[in-house]
């Protein structure tokens, strides 16, 4: 998925670079050329503008250069600020991840919370204590488990000791003799 989204970024960004040297980028399909307010506070774009210094804005790229278009409320001139591509990449991601969240957020859930909630009151009716495990074959397989364990334990020695390791006991076992 990611992968898909980062090729999708390099296409958008080659696509900006073939059409003219001054040209409009689009952040995102779902934002449009034109960034408002409000897609700002929604996306999380542009934390180090302030909220009511932003009207809307634009991205352009020109001379090999991406550069933020800001409109401020208060006047007509744009504000030009130059953004790094790895920003417009981080911005492209949280929007896309986002606008999933959000789309997610609409759909409701398919489970029916009072379903649940009755057929787990008629299952204490029917509930009968079942040990899968009792003591004495719990203690069966415990036993069964020192076995293998010895088993391998002694396999691993028979090997040393073929190998050449006469005295391994001595050495994995400072206290034999």
């Amino acid at each position: 998925m990611q992968k898909r989204i980062i090729l999708l970024f390099f296409i958008l960004l080659k696509l900006g670079y073939s059409y003219s040297q001054d040209s409009i980028l689009v952040l995102h399909p779902v934002i449009g050329e034109i960034i408002d307010n409000f897609e700002k506070k929604k996306y999380l774009l542009f934390d180090e503008i302030e909220d009511a210094d932003f009207n809307y804005a634009l991205i352009k790229f020109s001379s090999n250069r991406y550069y933020l278009n800001l409109f401020r409320p208060d006047t007509n001139e744009p504000s030009v600020i130059q953004i790094d591509t790895s920003q417009i990449h981080q911005y492209y991601i949280n929007v896309t991840k986002l606008n999933e969240y959000f789309f997610n957020l609409q759909n409701s859930d398919s489970i029916d919370i009072s379903d649940i909630e009755t057929k787990m009151k008629e299952m204490k009716y029917y509930k009968k204590e079942i040990n899968i495990l009792d003591e004495s074959l719990m203690d069966k397989i415990i036993e069964e488990n020192i076995i293998n364990e010895r088993i391998k334990d002694d396999a691993e020695t028979k090997e040393l000791n073929e190998k050449g390791f006469k005295n391994f006991s001595k050495f994995y076992y400072p206290g034999a003799k």
